[in-house]
């Protein structure tokens, strides 16, 4: 019998690199000539090779036994990716935030942002034509780092949404009544 194997066909009966082998956990067939036999590779103890794909061990220890130096950066990388999301209510709408750290400047075009905390606490929350542009050098940022803020958060509302950036951004203030928001805020004559 003839498989075709990750690198091409091999000789008749044997291969020692099909992914279905590997997948099942089935042991290559041995070769039946004397010469291909010295050739082959030792066969392996363990599937280092799929165990590798599936990421390092839940002890957090990479497969060497070391620590994996670019697990932190591949985690971050995956929460721009993919990024983590918070729902803030507004009676009876519920906006879905993306949460991104503070010290980066997502893209977006028309949309809402909210300065917070460890996904709890809001301390400002604006509108942004252009996204981008309004995070860098934005009037506000050391104010609320100094606050405790490390995240952003943005939302972009879709075609049918009920309301657009700019009225859900006024009613997100007047329900949550974030410290650093004046405008729109029924609170901001006791905030300093």
């Amino acid at each position: 019998m003839s498989r075709n194997g990750m690198f091409g066909s091999g000789p008749p009966g044997y291969n020692p690199l099909t992914l279905s082998d590997a997948i099942l956990g089935l042991r290559p067939e041995p070769p039946t000539n004397a010469f291909l036999s010295g050739l082959t590779p030792p066969l392996p103890t363990s599937n280092a090779f799929l165990s590798a794909l599936a990421g390092p061990p839940r002890s957090g220890d990479f497969l060497s036994g070391l620590t994996d130096p670019l697990s932190a950066a591949a985690s971050a990388l995956a929460q721009l990716m993919v990024p983590p999301k918070v729902v803030v209510p507004d009676y009876g709408v519920d906006y879905t935030f993306d949460v991104f750290p503070i010290s980066y400047r997502p893209a977006g075009k028309n949309c809402v942002y909210i300065f917070a905390k460890d996904r709890c606490w809001m301390y400002y929350a604006g509108i942004a034509e252009d996204l981008f542009n309004r995070l860098t050098g934005h009037e506000r940022m050391h104010e609320v780092i100094e606050m405790g803020a490390n995240e952003v958060w943005v939302h972009t509302p879709g075609p049918n949404a009920i309301f657009g950036y700019k009225e859900a951004e006024r009613r997100l203030i007047e329900r949550h009544c974030f410290p650093l928001n004046k405008q729109h805020n029924p609170l901001a004559a006791i905030f300093p």
